[in-house]
């Protein structure tokens, strides 16, 4: 228990770290599923050619 205690602040900071690295890949992956580069295709070097615009 007491390394639990002297260690709360590094375990604080990786949980915040990986929970958002998880939520950066979530959405990532969410986009690719939807066939979807997230809009924005006027600066894109494959603008028309993944999806109907």
């Amino acid at each position: 228990m007491s390394w639990l205690v002297n260690n709360i602040g590094t375990i604080l900071v990786a949980v915040v770290v990986f929970g958002g690295l998880g939520f950066i890949a979530f959405r990532y992956f969410r986009g690719k599923k939807k066939n979807s580069c997230g809009g924005g295709c006027a600066g894109c070097p494959m603008n028309g050619k993944c999806h109907k615009v």
